[in-house]
């Protein structure tokens, strides 16, 4: 505990030091698996274009959309299951760290809020998996569709339908987080009220009932309190910062790839007369949203454990 209170432990769960490091092999990363199968369509239709002495034409536009769809498709089906993947190693590490997040705080007279976390967490995994995840990916698909439509359409970007699916998603996510933070919030001032009058009333009990050394049990106990309140600190913290160390390297290499699509788009809209490039960065902004729901998933269940370290145990003052 001392070793968390001095941060040493949070600096060997979260090395920060190498985070910088970590980002750029996640864009160098992305940029060498997407460049040469991206860039060899658009460079062919400039080539033929070039040959020809003019536009390659519609055919030869649709083909380049295909082949760079196709290669996008496939980085958005990759980029999708790698999110499951960290949803469900949060939700795993969430179950497990429940019954540990409650005893600690029944240990430190809390125990309304100990009773209570087993129910936020059961709606934090469900708020995850049936709101943000199930329909977030839904969104991201239709957002797929309509920038896949967009460009092999030849003249029917569909933009605003993309745009309002985008919208659709960052509203999602963030009404998630509100609503639950809310929730946790009004729910710990509630608790820590309950915990905060009960603590008090024990400690006039035992300063009437037990004659002349009453004070000093309830200065004891007070005492006690204080110690288990920085271990319930302590495993709120560690909580979150194993969270945070679950999701990190996961979420840079999609921020990486998210990152190398949006500057292909940038580098080959001079190139790509058609709606290759297009294609491209609408692509880099559906792996923005799934890195967003990630995003939106570590953070709400960063909530329980950081609720748990933020709320004070120590009731006999």
């Amino acid at each position: 505990m001392q070793k968390l209170i001095s941060g040493e432990a949070l600096t060997s769960l979260l090395p920060i030091d190498a985070i910088p490091g970590m980002i750029r092999a996640g864009v160098l990363r992305g940029l060498s698996g997407l460049t040469v199968n991206l860039a060899l369509p658009v460079l062919t239709c400039v080539v033929l274009s070039m040959m020809t002495g003019s536009h390659a034409g519609f055919m030869m536009d649709l083909l380049c959309a295909l082949c760079c769809g196709k290669v996008l498709a496939q980085t958005w089906f990759d980029a999708q299951g790698e999110v499951r993947e960290l949803v469900g190693g949060i939700l795993r590490l969430t179950e497990r760290m429940t019954p540990v997040l409650s005893s600690a705080a029944a240990l430190t007279g809390g125990s309304f809020w100990a009773t209570a976390v087993g129910p936020a967490s059961t709606l934090c995994a469900a708020l995850i998996q049936r709101f943000v995840t199930d329909w977030g990916f839904k969104l991201c698909a239709g957002a797929a569709v309509a920038a896949l439509a967009g460009a092999v359409s030849g003249g029917y970007a569909l933009n605003r339908l993309f745009d309002l699916i985008k919208g659709a998603v960052h509203w999602l996510l963030g009404g998630a987080i509100f609503l639950f933070g809310a929730l946790i919030s009004v729910q710990g001032v509630l608790s820590a009220a309950k915990d905060g009058a009960a603590v008090q009333t024990a400690k006039v009990a035992l300063e009437s009932l037990i004659p002349i050394i009453g004070g000093g049990v309830s200065d004891a106990a007070g005492a006690l309190t204080v110690s288990a309140s920085l271990a319930k600190s302590a495993v709120g913290i560690t909580g979150v910062a194993l969270i945070v160390k679950l999701c990190l390297k996961p979420l840079i290499l999609l921020g990486g790839r998210m990152v190398a699509l949006k500057l292909l788009s940038a580098v080959m809209e001079p190139l790509s007369e058609g709606s290759a490039a297009t294609l491209i960065g609408r692509f880099g902004d559906i792996l923005e949203m799934l890195l967003a729901i990630a995003v939106c998933c570590c953070v709400l269940a960063a909530m329980i454990p950081g609720a748990c370290a933020a709320l004070s145990g120590n009731f006999l003052k």
